[in-house]
This record gives structure tokens, C-alpha cells and sequence, in this order.
């Protein structure tokens, strides 16, 4: 997580969590050629991040002008990639799995009735779910 984390040098190069710059890699997954694709969201149907034009961690950042742009460019990639998931998932090329409801949680939650909540849903949902993505892999 960018803004907690710290910038990690390898062979003279700076990284940072690579989730910034593609927050869901389902491209790089096809371009890799894996045949059976399976993207589990975090964040239930309908769900877009929001666009601003500033953002915290351009501050925190300011050194690095390319990752700033990456910071500001982030919201749309991803609501981009979401639009070409569900096209994918139409098509039965990959397989989403996703909170049925929305439950508002924290990035940073620490209310344990609202984790255990979030939990019991994701174990309902995969369950729910099991049968069709036995289907999708070819087990059954």
C-alpha cells in the first residue's frame, strides 16, 4: 500500500506495490496464455472508483512525477479493466467472483463484526458459486 509502504531498491531501481499500476492484471494473465482465468473482487456489481485530480499520495510522491501520473491515472484504468472483466465473464473467457451485497469495509477496517461479516459473505458466495466454477474449470 503506497503511502505506508516503503519504496523497495533493487539493482538501483525504486519499486512500489505493482497493484498501482495495474490494480487487476487480468491482460497480463492473457498475455501470459493461462486458458482459465479466475478474478476475485473485492468490491460488489456496480462498483467504479472515483476520479479526482489530486490525490494524497502525489504529495507524498511528489519526487517521482511518473508515478504520480500512474496515482492519477489508476481510477480509470481500473474502471476500465472492470468493463473488459464483465465483457470477459459474458463470454465465459474467465470466471469473477464477487461480494453479492455491498458491506461498507474500510480499506484499514478493525471492527471485527464488520471482517467476520465481509468473511461469512465471501464463504456463501463461493459456495453459492462452487458448481459454476467446477463447470468453468472443466471438473464437472
Amino acid at each position: 500500500m503506497p503511502g505506508v509502504s516503503k519504496i523497495v531498491s533493487i539493482r538501483n531501481k525504486k519499486y512500489l506495490d505493482g497493484g498501482i499500476s495495474d490494480s487487476i492484471p487480468i491482460e497480463k494473465a492473457m498475455e501470459l496464455g493461462y486458458d482459465k482465468i479466475i478474478v476475485v473482487l473485492t468490491r460488489s456489481e456496480g462498483y467504479q472508483k472515483k476520479i479526482k485530480k489530486r490525490n494524497l499520495l502525489t504529495l507524498i510522491y511528489r519526487k517521482y512525477p511518473n508515478f504520480q501520473k500512474t496515482i492519477l491515472e489508476r481510477p480509470k484504468k481500473y474502471n476500465e479493466t472492470l468493463e473488459k472483466i464483465k465483457e470477459l465473464e459474458k463470454n465465459h473467457k474467465i470466471f469473477v467472483l464477487r461480494p453479492s451485497k455491498k458491506i461498507p469495509i474500510k480499506r484499514i477496517e478493525k471492527r471485527k463484526e464488520i471482517i467476520k461479516e465481509q468473511y461469512l459473505l465471501g464463504k456463501k458466495d463461493i459456495l453459492d458459486n462452487f458448481e459454476e466454477l467446477m463447470k468453468y474449470l472443466g471438473c464437472k
